[in-house]
């Protein structure tokens, strides 16, 4: 496949006054979050040792307007364009990634009480993987 060279935009919460973490959105809007990420998301822990620990939460789409609107409704993350040789008839696709631990705590507390089994328990995995970094 190649190299695979990242775009980044970064998504400060500098620049969103602060980290909404859901917490000023309506209950359609956290439900529309949930939803996305029940069906599109990826909760991930990787590592078993305290340094190894890598916790994420991500999102892929070829539509922009999607990932667009998860960063700006959860007021956290990265924003990105996979850039990488594609053949013309391909779309590019987008990402989001969350990987700062508080973030990615706060984010999961949030959504867990709306999502369905399987997802809550790959996001207790990374919770326990969150916790296990702070101590």
């Amino acid at each position: 496949m190649g190299r695979t060279a990242v775009l980044l935009f970064y998504c400060s919460t500098a620049w969103l006054g602060g980290p909404k973490l859901l917490n000023n959105l309506s209950p359609a809007e956290i439900a529309w979050v949930a939803g996305i990420l029940e069906g599109e998301g990826t909760f991930c822990k990787s590592g078993s040792a305290h340094a190894r620990i890598k916790c994420r939460i991500e999102m892929r789409s070829r539509d922009a307007d999607v990932i667009n609107t998860l960063r700006r409704l959860t007021g956290v993350g990265v924003f990105g364009e996979v850039r990488r040789k594609r053949q013309p008839q391909h779309s590019p696709q987008f990402y989001w990634v969350v990987t700062r631990r508080d973030d990615i705590e706060a984010l999961l507390l949030a959504l867990l009480p709306h999502m369905h089994t399987r997802r809550a328990e790959q996001m207790r995995l990374v919770l326990a993987g969150v916790a296990a970094l702070r101590s």
